[in-house]
């Protein structure tokens, strides 16, 4: 009698837990393909980062933000006059910057210490035809710390994606600075 009763006890769960698979939805047979996310990139300073945004005024009075230089690589110079290396490699960059070349040169000024008359001065006794932006008050000079600017010159070359590519901390020749940004610009 017992083995009668668990073989009852058996058939009906058996009977009840096909009744409830039978009534559950058919799953589809087409296998869901999972969604590779590419991994996000950390902002910073460091090679192999995104650079970090900014919105500056130039010494045209227009205004510049990184991110409208997005797709094509980005040299960013941050100097001073009373700088010697720097009043050295920034005509040499001009010597090579070519305004149509798929690049762009962002020379960012220490204002707050030079003075608008005198960066003024100095882009015209230089020449220089690419964009001069002004770091002038505490918010402009957290671009620098942003990009951990503790020496000038300080140059940070800048792929078409953002990211960049390589830091160089002092004077580059204009011919070298050229040469990466034609090789990112590829």
């Amino acid at each position: 009698m017992k083995k009668v009763k668990a073989l009852f006890l058996v058939a009906l769960i058996l009977t009840l837990v096909g009744c409830q698979t039978a009534t559950q939805p058919e799953e589809s047979p087409v296998a869901e393909v999972p969604v590779v996310e590419e991994p996000a990139v950390d902002v910073g300073y460091t090679e192999g980062s995104q650079a970090p945004d900014f919105t500056l005024t130039g010494l045209d009075g227009k205004s510049y933000s990184l991110s409208d230089y997005r797709g094509k690589p980005v040299q960013l110079v941050f100097w001073a006059v009373s700088c010697v290396y720097c009043m050295m490699e920034l005509p040499e960059l001009q010597e090579h910057y070519q305004a149509d070349a798929g690049y762009e040169i962002l020379a960012l000024n220490a204002t707050f210490q030079d003075g608008v008359d005198t960066v003024r001065e100095s882009v015209d006794e230089l020449g220089l035809s690419f964009p001069i932006l002004l770091l002038e008050t505490s918010e402009d000079i957290n671009v620098a710390r942003d990009y951990n600017v503790s020496g000038i010159p300080h140059n940070v070359f800048i792929n078409k994606d953002g990211i960049i590519e390589k830091v160089q901390i002092g004077a580059t020749s204009g011919k070298e600075a050229i040469g990466i940004l034609n090789e990112l610009a590829k």
